[in-house]
């Protein structure tokens, strides 16, 4: 992978969106706190413990010593054998026609059903045009401010005798926006059944028993009672209770069931946005958005620049025979010769008294006996130094050459104590 090269402009783009996106998270844990479960959609689902959800109605009939589990596949006759009640609360996803009958079938042989119909659910329709199973159209409110707020259902003024899931209870707070039909709530393979409605204020029907076979169904037009908010809410509570009773009351075996699947929550979802959901259903779902715009930042800046182009910088690659030659080139078109050899000259002089422990400022002379002396060779070319101008103009380069060799050669011979051999030239 390359390397990621980003100038001033580039450093500064980064920074300022990486502080945008620190801020947009700060924003975003604060707008969604870590400990709430909830979904994009205001669901009564058993999984979420927001205002909307119905995870407190499932803990306490737990903790009240029922068996409570969650149906999380498309209803089939096998199981729903396996539990005596089952709650669906709004569902979002149609029942589909053999799970509509499995249904009807499992309640005509002695359970209980507690449903809070849904338009789409295929249940219960809100337009009379489209195609009902269960229920008559529903008598939806007019929308307006006094109408879409909860408000209180007095108890006391119904007909008496109440119904034993009235049973202590004074007033039920709801949402008024969703009815049955006063009259005929029932039809397809429900017509024929006895329908009883408990409950019912000036907007409609709000809850109402049926009678089917052995078994009943109950049908509250709104789940807001059995919400996580709407529980504490009047006398909601005591219906609750009242409901948990009916749905696994000491002559059943406590096994109660609530619809997690027709909510979307199903055990296995073939969708490919199934991710998407997960993910952006809690929190870290704009963490997870700002980090992917940073990546894709991350790797835009790798590969185009946000400043203005710059040329291609080549860096120079040299080795020391090629800075060998060029100063050597650069110091015979000065005409400097004379000055190296003077230099090298000097140079070798010292380094050969020292190493003869003779004073720096000996003569020529006496200097090349000491190395006579030493090496058993006999060597002019110290003497053709600085101090002998003269004798340099009249040496060409190559004799220069050969006489910085030759110093070259007594040094090390002096150096190491053994005589000097030079390499053989080879060249032409």
């Amino acid at each position: 992978m390359r390397r990621l090269d980003l100038n001033k402009t580039d450093t500064q783009v980064l920074l300022l969106l990486l502080v945008l996106a620190l801020v947009a998270a700060c924003v975003s844990w604060l707008a969604l706190p870590p400990r709430k479960a909830g979904s994009l959609w205001k669901q009564p689902s058993t999984f979420l413990n927001r205002a909307y959800g119905t995870k407190a109605l499932y803990l306490s009939l737990e903790r009240m010593g029922y068996e409570v589990s969650r149906l999380r596949r498309p209803f089939e006759k096998e199981m729903l054998s396996r539990v005596d009640s089952l709650a669906i609360l709004r569902p979002i996803l149609p029942l589909k026609e053999h799970e509509t009958t499995a249904l009807e079938e499992w309640v005509r042989e002695g359970h209980t059903l507690l449903i809070c119909p849904s338009p789409a659910s295929g249940i219960l329709s809100a337009s009379p045009s489209e195609e009902v199973q269960w229920f008559n159209g529903a008598r939806v409110g007019s929308g307006t401010s006094e109408t879409t707020d909860p408000h209180s259902i007095p108890v006391k003024d119904l007909p008496q005798p109440l119904d034993p899931l009235l049973e202590g209870v004074g007033e039920i707070v709801s949402y008024p926006l969703t009815r049955f039909a006063a009259q005929s709530s029932l039809t397809g393979s429900l017509e024929g059944c006895q329908a009883d409605p408990f409950l019912v204020d000036e907007f409609g029907v709000v809850a109402l028993r049926i009678e089917c076979g052995q078994g009943h169904i109950v049908a509250i037009g709104d789940a807001y009672p059995l919400t996580n908010i709407g529980i504490s809410k009047g006398d909601n509570v005591l219906l609750t209770a009242n409901l948990a009773h009916l749905l696994g009351g000491p002559e059943k075996a406590h096994r109660i069931a609530f619809d997690e699947y027709h909510l979307g929550f199903g055990e296995r979802d073939p969708s490919w946005l199934a991710i998407l959901r997960l993910v952006f259903a809690d929190r870290w779902g704009p963490g997870l958005i700002q980090a992917s715009l940073a990546a894709v930042l991350a790797l835009l800046a790798a590969t185009f620049r946000f400043g203005r182009p710059e040329d291609i910088r080549v860096l120079p690659r040299r080795r020391e025979t090629e800075f060998a030659q060029a100063a050597g080139c650069f110091l015979r078109k000065a005409k400097a010769t004379r000055t190296v050899h003077r230099t090298l000259c000097d140079h070798y002089r010292k380094r050969a008294c020292q190493l003869l422990h003779l004073d720096p400022d000996v003569d020529s002379s006496t200097l090349e006996r000491a190395v006579e002396e030493r090496t058993g060779r006999a060597t002019d070319s110290f003497s053709r130094g600085a101090n002998e101008p003269e004798a340099l103009q009249r040496l060409s380069e190559a004799q220069l050459l050969h006489s910085v060799q030759n110093m070259h050669e007594v040094v090390e011979t002096l150096k190491h104590g053994t005589r000097y051999d030079r390499p053989k030239d080879t060249s032409d």
